[in-house]
């Protein structure tokens, strides 16, 4: 009797210790979920700015000009015609820092709208001339 006994009782901990397993399975495929649910909302809460940065004068396309979105670790730089491209970025009003050598660091005010094309032209001029 006290065999049947203490063999029941182990098993009643192979059952427990099964079913703990399974829930907390169960909990952290949920709580996956809700992330991946609410990281997909917040993208969908997002847009891209994209834009051309020439000088003031010439007209030139900059190559290698920082276009950064002040207040956050976002940054792009100009390719071989100027052209940049900032990916998820948040809707409202920021301020884009402009900077490339000799011609100095610049503040731009800009308004980004969610589900609008937000293509910027900066116009730069150099300091030296």
């Amino acid at each position: 009797m006290y065999f049947c006994i203490k063999q029941k009782h182990k098993n009643m901990k192979k059952v427990f210790l099964i079913l703990a397993v399974c829930l907390s399975t169960v909990v952290s495929v949920v709580a996956e979920n809700e992330k991946d649910e609410r990281t997909s909302e917040n993208l969908a809460l997002t847009t891209n700015v994209s834009g051309v940065v020439i000088d003031k004068i010439t007209g030139e396309a900059l190559v290698g000009v920082a276009v950064e979105l002040a207040g956050t670790n976002m940054v792009a730089y100009t390719d071989f015609e100027g052209n940049f491209e900032i990916k998820g970025v948040s809707p409202g009003n920021h301020i884009m820092n402009i900077s490339y050598i000799s011609y100095g660091d610049e503040n731009m005010p800009i308004e980004i709208k969610c589900n609008k094309t937000n293509k910027i032209k900066i116009e730069i001029a150099d300091t030296e001339n």
